[in-house]
This record gives C-alpha cells, structure tokens and sequence, in this order.
C-alpha cells in the first residue's frame, strides 16, 4: 500500500476535524491551523552580512534583511527592515521572530520560512497579523566565502521573495465574573 494511500485519510480527517489543513501538512512552513491568508506582497531587497571570523574559519555573517514589499499594482505598502520587522506606510508595524524555516536550501536563494509576529504602533494594515510566510527566495544568499582583506566589512546580496500575511482567528473573549 503506498504511503499516499495511508496518509489521505489522515489528512482529510484533519482537515475536516480542523486540526490541520492540506497546506499545513505539505508545507513545512505553513501557519498554524486557523490562520487565514489576510493578503500577499512581493518583496525586492538586499540581504545584509558582515565578513566575520571563527574557529572554523571566514564567513559572511547575517545581519539583517531590507526590503520594498509591493502590491499588485507596485504599490510600496510595507517595509521590512531591522530584525526583521515589518513597516506599513499607515503606521502599523510588526515584530517578529523567526519560527521555522525550510530544511531544503539552495545556495545561492534565501530559504522558506515563517515569521511570528506581533502588532505595534498605529491601528492599520498589519493590526492583528500573527504570521508572515517568506517564500519562493530568489537570491539573496552570497556565492562565496569572504576574503582576509573582507573582515568587518558588510555585504548587500539583493533577493526577490512572496510574503503572505496571516491574520489569526478572533479567540473567544472570556467572560468576567461580577
């Protein structure tokens, strides 16, 4: 019996239960079940590393990620910048931490992963976003080792990406005892 045989049924009563849905399942950085995909932008930027030097030896270390994320329309609606936070024009920002991230990697493209992330400053586009999904990494990865002349200084590996926005679902206010 194939493994795809075995799996269906585990899959579709999951889904059905809503434990898990098929996108969870065959994506391994999918949100958590009950996220829902609130909008997608494209991003355009630069990785940022800085030569540095260990034990083992020299390497581009990351820094930090920068770039435009566009609508359709080419439209500039976020920014992600320092550790990785999101800007939107209306005010709204993001904090995020990295949750998981893709096993498979090539050299030369930036990996999958899944941000977790929570709402600051203003009420706006990002208000209430509890995931964002890098995917489909075009570049931003430096093709070779730095040189002994490159310690300290920093390097831009510009990149291309999807960013899908998650919004959780309204949990269930408790209700106050008197």
């Amino acid at each position: 019996m194939s493994v795809l045989r075995l799996l269906l049924p585990v899959a579709a009563a999951l889904a059905l239960g809503g434990c898990a849905t098929i996108e969870n399942l065959m994506d391994p950085v999918a949100p958590k079940t009950g996220d829902k995909a609130a909008f997608v932008l494209t991003a355009s930027g630069v990785q940022q590393f800085q030569c540095t030097a260990d034990a083992k030896g020299r390497y581009w270390r990351f820094i930090a990620p920068e770039a435009s994320l566009v609508d359709a329309k080419g439209r500039q609606l976020v920014r992600q910048g320092s550790d990785g936070s999101f800007f939107a024009e209306d005010g709204s920002m993001l904090a995020s931490k990295i949750e998981k991230y893709s096993k498979e990697s090539s050299p030369e493209n930036i990996r999958d992963l899944l941000y977790k992330t929570s709402s600051r400053g203003k009420q706006g586009i990002l208000t209430g976003i509890t995931h964002v999904k890098r995917s489909n990494g075009k570049g931003g990865m430096p093709l070779t080792r730095c040189s002994p002349s490159q310690l300290g200084q920093s390097l831009k590996v510009p990149f291309t990406a999807t960013y899908t926005f998650y919004r959780g679902t309204p949990q269930k206010q408790a209700k106050s005892v008197p």
